[in-house]
């Protein structure tokens, strides 16, 4: 064989040998993208989601929605705040936002939450230990045009508690 023809076969084995592996990385990361690249969480916009609170605690619980809602659209919510393995009373607040954005999520809530001006929910006096209390049983999307309609969205959902004997308009300073 001529040296030439060894030279174009080397060459063209080479060149193989670098497209199958370019391929079969690219597809095995396409399909690593599939699995992860997606917002997604447990809970769903639309299950009755119950938050247990501990005594000067946050807890913090996040829903996955579709983005294809439309800004103020009003989706049905279940949120309970459950203090029912609480032995003492607890001040409670809420707030929420959305993972992609400054945009917090509004709430159709019980009339004994109230909105104020730093952002949070506050329960009117205090949540009685061993008391299950209704937060809200909608959600209104908040009117962002930055919701990507082909991905996963998440909200996030926290509330803060403070024991019934500690000062709730110095730690949280409200008015």
């Amino acid at each position: 064989m001529k040296k030439a023809t060894i030279t174009w076969i080397f060459v063209t084995t080479i060149l193989v040998v670098v497209l199958v592996t370019v391929t079969a990385l690219g597809f095995s990361g396409f399909l690593f993208s599939l699995s992860t690249s997606s917002f997604e969480t447990d809970l769903k916009i639309g299950t009755e989601l119950n938050i247990g609170i501990q005594p000067n605690e946050t807890s913090v619980k996040s829903l996955s929605f579709d983005g294809s809602y439309l800004p103020g659209e009003k989706l049905k919510q279940n949120i309970n705040i459950s203090a029912e393995t609480l032995t003492e009373n607890v001040f409670v607040r809420v707030k929420s936002c959305v993972a992609n954005g400054d945009e917090q999520m509004q709430f159709a809530v019980n009339d004994k939450f109230s909105f104020e001006a730093d952002g949070y929910y506050y329960y009117d006096g205090v949540v009685m230990g061993g008391d299950k209390v209704s937060f809200c049983e909608y959600v209104i999307m908040p009117n962002v045009g930055e919701l990507n309609t082909n991905k996963k969205n998440i909200f996030t959902i926290v509330v803060e508690c403070l024991g019934e004997n500690e000062d709730i308009n110095k730690i949280w300073k409200k008015q």
